[in-house]
């Protein structure tokens, strides 16, 4: 267990992109705000945080996952705005109450994934 002084607070992944332009415009689509650097962008919306750094070409593919109240409606949002999903909204009940999922990929292969409580 770590000690309460070094306790992590938050944790951001970092997403690796071919295209910085393309993947900022991708993200929007999501529902997030970015602020661009020199071959780097940080996304926001809500409490959710993620980086996207550009690179040449992507070779391994990262993901993350994000909260969400309602899978099932945030599905709803992300198609009427035309984005592709990799399958339908997904009950997964091992985790004591279970979750709700669904997963989009962005044009370098990442892996987006977005999670509700099961009610």
């Amino acid at each position: 267990m770590l000690d309460v002084a070094f306790a992590p607070l938050s944790a951001v992944p970092i997403l690796r992109c071919a295209d910085l332009v393309r993947t900022v415009a991708f993200y929007g689509l999501l529902g997030f705000v970015s602020d661009r650097l020199s071959g780097y962008a940080v996304f926001t919306a809500g409490d959710a945080e993620l980086h996207v750094s550009a690179t040449e070409t992507v070779l391994d593919p990262g993901g993350c996952l994000i909260h969400v109240s309602d899978a099932t409606a945030t599905r709803a949002a992300l198609a009427a705005r035309g984005v592709r999903l990799l399958g339908d909204v997904e009950e997964d009940g091992r985790l004591g109450a279970g979750i709700r999922s669904l997963t989009v990929e962005d044009p370098d292969g990442n892996r987006v994934r977005f999670v509700s409580p099961w009610s």
